[in-house]
């Protein structure tokens, strides 16, 4: 890394969030869920799972109430934790949780 490349970090507080998502994957959740629940792709492109473990990081991370859960990841930098996967923050909407 050059001297000139430190103007180019940017830092950001991921708090807790990294270990709960964590927690959540040792613990099987997604796995859990997909396997009782029946995804249709094509009424979501995100599996119950994943949802249910962001809602189960949302209310560990103390975030009351569950509502505009796109805008509270987008404050989290959540973005930063997906990538490489094809799950956006937008994907994250409350509909998407309603489905």
């Amino acid at each position: 890394m050059d001297i000139n490349d430190v103007k180019n970090i940017v830092a950001y507080n991921a708090s807790s969030i990294p270990v709960l998502f964590e927690m959540c994957r040792i613990a099987k959740i997604a796995e859990t869920v997909n396997d009782m629940v029946e995804w249709r792709p094509d009424n979501s492109q995100i599996s119950p799972g994943f949802l249910i473990e962001v809602l189960v990081v949302t209310i560990m991370h103390r975030r009351q109430p569950l509502w505009k859960i796109e805008e509270y990841w987008r404050k989290q930098k959540l973005e930063y934790m997906l990538e490489g996967s094809d799950i956006t923050v937008e994907q994250l909407n409350d509909d998407a949780f309603a489905r």
